[in-house]
């Protein structure tokens, strides 16, 4: 009753005032933690989820709201599915995913703080189908493949800058949610569970009126030559990673997504009205939680707690894309150090733990950077990048002496505030 309300006044507002609506195409990435299905000793473990696509259509105010319709296609692949009984741990097909396709309608308002960034909050309510397909990996046998479609729900924060006179890039954040599905696994057994997703997409909108019409946002100017210092923060999702150790095809299978933290003093070199270098030595502490390891075919997958912390610095250069462009992209490369710490623990069948290893080591690590930039006053400035970080050459001892050798590779998203101290 209230998603059909809420569709038919957005199609009310479209038809009143047509030149006010605009277009929108986005991506990102869904995370779903771990998840239970109700009344049964099963476990599902996620990999990170790569969103197919956001489709926005939608009417702005003046004043700030927004409403819209959004279509969305979010997939999670299936790491394994663990069982608190004797089957314990079961690695899933290379096929195995959770795919939900929603239809909602979004209520946003945009706020205006007199700068050229709009922070903005928002609810969505809709319908969701959701497809399971869940194997053993091991004898290819199908455990459930079944789907149902239900509520959905969600609430949005995000900010947004234009880029252009028409179109306008935004970044949010959206926890979303849907009620309890049905489903009926191959053995004719009913179970039921839910799909949070946590998401992070940047979306990219056509306005069909042109944003010179609405009121004017500060313009951005160059910062001038000289020291800046910035502070990051965000999230890390680490890589499978290989372990040499005499056995066969044994590797880290899963991580948990983890904490990124950095600091960074660099100097930025005087600009025209072309691009311009920037060098920064950053300070970096990052850490994943160890989920899975995977002995291979001698001894199968086992559950894994602890964590890897990373302890890094290194120097970066930056180049800087069109300083005097609302918003400013950029790309960079880094090389430094790094001392990798593993602290894991391994949980075999009947509950039995061991230390698995409590070592570090230290060596090079390099990165490649992707951002872009705004400027909020004349000092400050926000920045999201993402970068791809690598540790080649990690050698680490077990409690038995036996040298493990591995490489640390991880993706890393984050949000920065940067001052310049020049004039």
């Amino acid at each position: 009753m209230v998603f059909g309300l809420g569709v038919l006044l957005l199609v009310a507002s479209v038809c009143a005032v047509a030149d006010q609506l605009y277009l929108g195409l986005g991506s990102g990435i869904a995370y779903s933690g771990n998840e239970r299905f109700d009344d049964t000793p099963v476990l599902l473990d996620y990999d990170l989820g790569f969103q197919l696509g956001i489709l926005t259509f939608g009417y702005a105010f003046d004043n700030g709201l927004r409403l819209e319709l959004e279509g969305a296609k979010r997939s999670n692949d299936l790491e394994i599915i663990e069982f608190d009984d004797a089957r314990g741990l079961i690695n899933t097909g290379l096929q195995d995913a959770v795919d939900s396709t929603s239809l909602m309608a979004n209520v946003i308002y945009e706020f205006d703080p007199g700068i050229v960034v709009r922070p903005y909050l928002g609810i969505g309510i809709g319908i969701t189908k959701l497809d399971y397909k869940l194997s053993n990996k091991a004898n290819n046998d199908l455990i459930l493949s079944d789907s149902d479609t239900t509520f959905a729900y969600q609430a949005i924060v995000g900010v947004g800058v234009p880029i252009g006179r028409r179109l306008h890039l935004s970044l949010d954040y959206r926890y979303w949610r849907h009620l309890e599905v049905d489903l009926q696994t191959e053995a004719a057994e009913p179970v039921s569970t839910e799909h949070p997703i946590q998401q992070v997409s940047v979306t990219l909108s056509y306005a069909f009126r042109s944003f010179e019409t609405r009121k004017e946002t500060p313009g951005w100017e160059p910062a001038s030559a000289g020291w800046y210092s910035e502070l990051r923060a965000g999230y890390i999702a680490a890589e499978d990673s290989d372990i040499e150790d005499g056995l066969v095809d044994t590797n880290f299978d899963a991580f948990d997504i983890g904490s990124a933290l950095s600091f960074a003093v660099g100097y930025e070199w005087q600009r025209d009205s072309g691009g311009g270098w920037r060098g920064e030595l950053e300070l970096s502490r990052w850490q994943n939680n160890a989920d899975v390891i995977d002995f291979g075919k001698l001894r199968g997958e086992f559950r894994l707690s602890g964590s890897v912390k990373i302890l890094g610095v290194a120097g970066n250069l930056i180049y800087d894309f069109a300083p005097r462009a609302a918003l400013q992209p950029y790309a960079g490369l880094g090389i430094g150090f790094a001392e990798v710490d593993y602290d894991v623990t391994l949980h075999e069948a009947g509950g039995v733990t061991t230390p698995y290893v409590d070592d570090s080591d230290s060596g090079f690590a390099a990165q490649a950077l992707l951002g872009m930039s705004v400027r909020l006053t004349s000092r400050l400035q926000a920045s999201l990048n993402y970068r791809y970080w690598w540790a080649p050459a990690i050698e680490i001892t077990d409690p038995h002496q036996v040298k493990l050798k591995t490489e640390h590779s991880a993706h890393v998203l984050m949000l920065g505030l940067r001052y310049h101290f020049g004039d």
